[in-house]
């Protein structure tokens, strides 16, 4: 089966460095990762600090949602034609994808709701191909102010729900302000809380806290 994952949670929540951490644990046990990067803000050093070998990272850079669909199915083909072990795609991030209607319009064009349609379609196009191919996925979301006047959830994940609706399990990502430790009255690392709000393989609701090293990522001891 594919497992599919989605991290979301505020900017600064370690959502990123999670899924560096990921990728490079996937490379210690002889798989291969691939990271699609779509902020443009990575640094091959930065990988290089948490773990991962850029030598053997398939990196991929696609300017629209769809082409990084596209690049997914074709490296997973690729891939699988000559290596059966561990495959990992981290996908970072959806929010900072814009779709070709997006890229084609104007600025003042109204493309409502376009992300959230490529994605249902896409989720229902790439989640077979992956799950024959028992590929893990992991999708990093930015949360969003809710426009519905009365619901009960102030922040909501950018995309529609065709991500929350096909992902296995979900994890948010919280931090706070007081959380922030200093080393010599500079910031050295931030406890952050993770709440896995669904999922479908254990149990749900159950919440952990980790420190991140600023220079180091996720602190393990």
């Amino acid at each position: 089966a594919c497992r599919l994952t989605e991290i979301i949670g505020p900017e600064a929540s370690s959502k990123s460095t999670v899924g560096y951490h990921i990728l490079a644990e996937c490379q210690r046990i002889g798989g291969i990762g691939i990271l699609i990067e779509c902020e443009e803000a990575f640094e091959t050093s930065r990988l290089k600090k948490l773990g991962i070998n850029v030598d053997d990272l398939v990196i991929c850079q696609p300017d629209s949602m769809e082409k990084a669909f596209s690049m997914m199915d074709s490296n997973v083909i690729k891939i699988r034609k000559f290596h059966q072990g561990p495959l990992v795609i981290v996908y970072d991030s959806i929010a900072s994808s814009p779709t070709q209607a997006e890229l084609e319009n104007d600025y003042e064009d109204d493309t409502m709701a376009a992300a959230a349609r490529v994605l249902s379609k896409s989720m229902r196009k790439s989640v077979r191909l992956m799950a024959e191919n028992k590929v893990v996925l992991i999708f990093m979301n930015q949360m969003k102010k809710n426009l519905e006047r009365y619901s009960s959830e102030p922040d909501v994940s950018y995309g529609g729900k065709a991500l929350k609706f096909r992902a296995s399990i979900r994890l948010k990502l919280t931090t706070r302000k007081k959380d922030l430790e200093l080393e010599n009255k500079e910031p050295s690392g931030q406890w952050v809380q993770a709440i896995n709000i669904k999922n479908k393989i254990g149990i749900p609701f159950k919440r952990s806290r980790y420190f991140i090293n600023f220079k180091k990522g996720i602190d393990v001891y």
